[in-house]
């Protein structure tokens, strides 16, 4: 029986398993948030399970609030996980920063394409 049970967990397709972030504060104040388009990517790092981190750079189009301090962004894709996003050369993203920090785009972050809210 254990062995059943094993084998059954075990065949579950891995789309079925949802991401699970934590949750963001909708009353979080960021320092920063603009509507920018991705102009390009380069490969900053891979953790040795064919995942790759990217850096990317943003032309900003419309400030919404407060001074970004850079245009580029770290992209986390998180390809063959279940938090996967596809990143697209040319398209829109609202990102949200601190000053701090480089602002990410992930599953996780707050930052995302700008169609996803109708801009």
């Amino acid at each position: 029986m254990k062995y059943f049970i094993l084998v059954a967990i075990l065949s579950i397709p891995s789309e079925l398993f949802a991401c699970s972030c934590i949750a963001h504060d909708p009353n979080e104040k960021y320092d920063y948030v603009y509507i920018a388009e991705l102009k390009s990517t380069e490969k900053i790092s891979e953790d040795g399970y064919g995942n790759s981190g990217y850096k990317g750079y943003m032309e900003i189009e419309k400030i919404l609030e407060g001074e970004p301090k850079t245009n580029e962004v770290e992209i986390s894709p998180m390809k063959g996980t279940s938090c996967q996003i596809d990143i697209e050369i040319g398209e829109r993203y609202v990102i949200y920063g601190f000053n701090d920090n480089v602002p990410l785009i992930s599953m996780c972050s707050r930052s995302m394409r700008a169609k996803s809210l109708g801009l």
